[in-house]
């Protein structure tokens, strides 16, 4: 109904496709159905499968006459008729407009604790990339990642299921890892026993091993990480620690890298046994700052998710 309202309202097709956040063919889809059936027409659900609260919730005709459908009641009345001074949709409204349009989106998890990340990005982390692109700085990434040996599925275009062969899952293969901010050099350090205190001082190491700049290493608050020894090793490396706030995962860049390497190295793909999952995983890794460095690229950039104009439901 977003997409509707702001049609009527006299918005370009390109101007309401951003405002709403649709594409070109979801935007003609929708006023499609507002033609042919009217505001009834966007509250059809066309969805097969388990339907959700927010699709029973609005079935019921007793929805829609709550006071906080006073846009689309209006809108029932006539969308010609609307004053052009109607004010817009809350964030609430906004998300609540998409889902009754008639196609169902995936509703995600936004901690609460997501305030802090604007902060932390303005006020530490973009004067250190400005400084890394200035070539003064080495700003490095790091987290780490449990690659556990089974099957990960994949995307396939095919006329009948296919069934991928998987292990048991009981094995899996850790991986320590940081990526730099600009130049894509990627160290890690890879066991198939648990990472621990000792796996980061060897990390670090080798990043100063690799640099005669200062070095600034973005990762969480993991207590293996952040400890006496570590951070005293840090300090005796010139090494900075920059610790990220509690469930601030978008604001490690190297959260995209393990996505791409399990993307690259095991979605879809056929591994007999763990020496030959370890060697997909290995290969991919290596790779990350030669062959997969355009992807990288595209990968470790600036555009952080802070969750600004995240529609929420409140």
């Amino acid at each position: 109904m977003e997409v509707v309202f702001l049609r009527v309202s006299g918005l370009s097709v390109a101007e309401v496709c951003r405002l709403a956040g649709v594409s070109p063919n979801t935007y003609r889809a929708y006023f499609r159905d507002f033609q042919q059936g009217g505001v009834e027409g966007l509250k059809r659900f066309d969805c097969t499968g388990t339907v959700i609260w927010m699709h029973t919730a609005t079935r019921s005709s007793s929805h829609w006459s709550n006071a906080r459908c006073e846009h689309w009641r209006m809108l029932g009345k006539g969308l010609s008729s609307l004053p052009a001074s109607t004010a817009p949709m809350n964030k609430s409204d906004s998300f609540f407009a998409v889902k009754v349009s008639g196609n169902s989106r995936l509703v995600r998890c936004q901690p609460r604790l997501t305030q802090k990340h604007k902060p932390i990005s303005k006020n530490k982390l973009d004067p250190r990339l400005d400084e890394a692109d200035r070539g003064g700085r080495m700003v490095y990434f790091a987290d780490e990642s449990h690659f556990v040996y089974g099957g990960v599925l994949g995307v396939l275009w095919t006329a009948i299921r296919m069934l991928i062969p998987t292990g048991s899952g009981r094995q899996r293969l850790n991986v320590l890892g940081a990526i730099a901010y600009g130049s894509c050099q990627f160290h890690s350090v890879i066991n198939t026993g648990s990472i621990a205190t000792q796996e980061v001082c060897d990390l670090l190491r080798q990043l100063r091993a690799s640099h005669r700049k200062p070095i600034t290493v973005v990762l969480d608050n993991a207590r293996y990480q952040r400890n006496k020894a570590v951070m005293a090793l840090a300090g005796n490396l010139n090494i900075e620690l920059l610790f990220l706030p509690a469930y601030s995962p978008n604001l490690n860049l190297i959260e995209r890298v393990w996505k791409f390497v399990k993307a690259e190295a095991l979605s879809a793909r056929v591994l007999p046994d763990f020496a030959s999952f370890r060697i997909s995983i290995e290969s991919t890794l290596s790779e990350l700052s030669t062959t997969h460095r355009t992807q990288m690229k595209t990968l470790v950039t600036r555009n952080f998710q802070l969750f600004d104009n995240a529609h929420v439901l409140a």
